[in-house]
């Protein structure tokens, strides 16, 4: 889909430096995803990875991560939430935009040649926090 190796993705998964984190989305023992979270990152976190695994799509996993996401960001008073979308994952596009996401930039070359690709961000209600 991506163009993205094997190996490259496993060694984005092993790279602590600049703050990222991986972690293992599991259903129960099984592995049904994984994410990279990078933090510090402008004003708040941001979401380097996240995929599910074709067998666990449309079973809510994606959205409990996302909750996980704000939660640990508003844990951590932290101001926004971030994550950077390709312009040709459409369904990515409607995904987050269905959970508040707005575009904060296009940029076009950034994830492959002659694909755009969009920050988008949220504002997370450190209120909420009680």
């Amino acid at each position: 889909h991506y163009g993205i190796a094997g190996d490259q993705m496993t060694s984005a998964f092993r790279d602590a430096t600049g703050g990222n984190r991986p972690f293992a989305i599991l259903a129960g023992d099984d592995l049904a995803g994984a994410a990279i979270v990078r933090d510090p990152w402008l004003m708040g976190p941001y979401l380097v990875f996240l995929g599910v695994l074709p067998e666990y799509q449309s079973q809510k996993i994606g959205d409990a991560v996302l909750g996980w996401f704000e939660s640990e960001a508003r844990r951590g008073n932290k101001r926004n939430i971030w994550l950077c979308v390709t312009g040709m994952n459409t369904g990515a596009q409607r995904f987050y935009r269905a959970h508040g996401f707005d575009v904060a930039a296009t940029r076009p070359d950034l994830v492959r040649v002659a694909a755009a690709a969009a920050l988008a961000g949220r504002f997370v209600d450190v209120r909420k926090l009680g």
